[in-house]
């Protein structure tokens, strides 16, 4: 230990002083870097914390395919409280029952066809089939009108004629679409929920029981039956042995049949005057509409089908198809080629098919035949001068193409094609072409027809 002169009493360790400074200033920003740390780590966090909630509301956002605002910082997805997950894993919310009848209608309208099958209308055999459909909606709006008789019902009538008899044409699920979207559903259902009449308007009580019966209506509709029900006057029946009430019925009938009586004679004193003005303006309505009716159907068809009118007719529409067939021929050449070539191959089969159909064209209506089969022969013997060079060629490329097409398609008996075997050589072309034929030239075309 030293003393430190005039300066005072100092301690000193090893040779430097209390009062000495050294390194002071490493621990004071050791002290302040240690503050900003802690104020960065803090604010870090907190930053860090938005930033998480901000990616995570992004997220939610992308995943549910909704729209997010993105002004608003820290915005979270709307709630989905009650939502089903799909297969695409976005959520929707369960469809109420009004929205499960239109989805299972519109489901049967669009698959309408093969779920009906060859008789043209869909049962319930129709629908225990398409349980077992590929397609899940299909099965979906099956099941939903199996379980739900007072819809099956309803949709029966749709189209709001006849009474329920099993069978749903196209009309009744358009019908009932149209009233579902114009009307009430509850009063629709409990129409003709016990499977019994049509759509009147008249719900009865068995209708309303038929309802609250029902498993697969939800239980609000239920409850709206069960008031229904309860607000309605029961039906009052006498007993086997109760004379008094039936002897109250039949009087009571009495004097109800006597108002009925007078007030009915009143009624047909007042509308027979007015009856007899409308009987006469509809006797000359339905004459007028009576004389165009025969005119129409029986005057008209009798001329088209045995006067010349017909046979003009049966001509012009040769030439319309024959123009239409020359158009046909430049817009497909290949197959206009592949026709005529077979024509050509198979003489005995075409001249079949031209002959079966000029036939059967004269069996349907004899006028409108012979005419169209004159211009079909006729045309063959166009002269081929000037500019109608062009429209024989057109129309005898034309004709051989459809029937060589027609033989092709047509049913041909197995004996015309024997014939047409054995008579190859009839025409000096029938070789070349069958070898065409053989090649099918048409198959290696590069360029399509």
């Amino acid at each position: 230990m030293k003393h430190a002169g005039h300066h005072g009493c100092r301690v000193r360790f090893e040779g430097h002083g209390l009062d000495d400074e050294r390194g002071a200033n490493l621990v004071e920003y050791m002290v302040i870097v240690g503050c900003v740390a802690l104020l960065a780590l803090g604010g870090w966090a907190r930053f860090g914390h938005a930033v998480e909630e901000k990616i995570t509301a992004q997220a939610a956002c992308v995943t549910s395919f909704a729209g997010c605002d993105g002004d608003a910082a820290g915005a979270t997805p709307a709630s989905t409280s009650g939502a089903e997950p799909t297969e695409q894993g976005e959520t929707q919310a369960p469809l109420t029952y009004p929205e499960q009848v239109a989805q299972s209608l519109q489901t049967l309208g669009d698959h309408y066809t093969p779920i009906a099958g060859d008789d043209g209308t869909i049962d319930e055999d129709d629908l225990e089939a398409a349980l077992q459909s590929a397609d899940p909606a299909v099965r979906d709006a099956a099941q939903f009108f199996l379980d739900n008789s007072s819809a099956l019902h309803a949709l029966d009538v749709g189209r709001g004629e006849g009474d329920v008899d099993g069978h749903i044409s196209r009309e009744d699920i358009a019908g009932l679409q149209e009233a579902l979207a114009s009307g009430q559903l509850e009063t629709i259902l409990a129409d003709t929920a016990n499977g019994e009449g049509g759509r009147d308007g008249e719900i009865a009580r068995d209708d309303l029981q038929a309802l609250i019966d029902d498993p697969g209506i939800p239980p609000e509709l239920q409850a709206w039956a069960v008031e229904q029900l309860a607000s309605m006057p029961e039906e009052h029946h006498c007993g086997r042995y109760d004379f008094g009430c039936r002897a109250g019925g039949l009087a009571g009938g009495a004097v109800g049949w006597a108002a009925d009586t007078a007030g009915g004679a009143i009624d047909w004193t007042a509308d027979a005057g007015s009856g007899a003005v409308d009987w006469a303006g509809d006797t000359a309505s339905t004459a007028a509409s009576g004389a165009w009716d025969w005119g129409t159907e029986t005057a008209l068809p009798f001329a088209l089908d045995y006067t010349p009118l017909g046979y003009q007719v049966g001509g012009a529409h040769a030439i319309w198809d024959t123009g239409a067939g020359v158009v046909w021929t430049f817009h497909h050449p290949l197959d206009a080629f592949e026709g005529f070539n077979h024509a050509l191959a198979h003489p005995v089969e075409t001249l079949y098919v031209v002959g079966a159909g000029l036939v059967a064209g004269v069996g349907e209506s004899p006028a409108q035949g012979l005419g169209y089969g004159a211009w079909t022969v006729g045309s063959a013997f166009i002269p081929t001068t000037g500019a109608v060079r062009t429209i024989g060629y057109g129309t005898d490329a034309t004709s051989a193409a459809d029937a060589g097409n027609g033989a092709v398609n047509g049913e041909v008996p197995g004996w015309v094609s024997i014939i047409d075997d054995l008579s190859i050589g009839a025409s000096p072309l029938s070789g070349p072409a069958r070898v065409v034929e053989w090649i099918e030239p048409t198959r290696i075309w590069p360029f399509g027809d």
